[in-house]
C-alpha cells in the first residue's frame, strides 16, 4: 500500500492508494490542523497500521514554505523509523493526491530508504531583523 502526502499545496491532503483494491483520501485547507492527526485517520478508517505501508509519496514542493517543510519531515521520519522507501515528487503541475500516488506506483522501484529534501521553486525571502529602539 502506497501513503501519498500532500501538505505543499493550498489543499493538503493525504491518502492510501493500491491499483484496483485501495482509494482513499483525506483533504483539508489551512494550516492549524495536524497532518499527523489525519494520517492516523485514515490508518484508523482502513484499519490499517504503517507496517502495512510499502512505499511513501512525498509533494517535495513548490508550496509554502512551512507546508513543505512539515510534509517532507513527516516523509522522511516514516520511511528512516520504519525502513519504508520513499518516493519525492515536484508538483509543478499541481497534480491531485491520488495523481501522485499513482506516480509513486508506476516507480516504485526508484524508491529506497532516502532522505528527501524539500523544493522551494525559489530562493528565500527573509526579512532583515529590525533593530530595537
Amino acid at each position: 500500500m502506497i501513503l501519498a502526502i500532500d501538505t505543499a499545496s493550498d489543499i493538503k491532503a493525504v491518502a492510501l492508494f493500491w491499483p484496483k483494491k485501495i482509494q482513499e483520501v483525506i483533504s483539508w485547507q489551512g494550516n492549524e490542523i495536524d497532518p499527523l492527526e489525519k494520517i492516523d485517520q485514515l490508518f484508523k478508517l482502513k484499519k490499517i497500521i504503517l507496517k502495512d505501508i510499502k512505499l511513501i509519496v512525498i509533494n517535495r514542493g513548490p508550496g509554502s514554505f512551512t507546508g513543505v517543510r512539515l510534509g517532507v519531515t513527516i516523509a522522511n521520519t516514516f520511511s528512516y523509523s520504519s525502513k519504508i522507501p520513499i518516493l519525492g515528487f515536484i508538483n509543478k503541475e499541481n497534480v491531485d493526491i491520488l495523481e501522485l500516488a499513482k506516480y509513486g506506483f508506476v516507480h516504485r522501484e526508484k524508491a529506497k530508504i532516502q532522505i528527501i529534501k524539500p523544493f522551494y521553486g525559489r530562493k528565500p525571502n527573509i526579512n532583515k531583523s529590525k533593530k530595537s529602539v
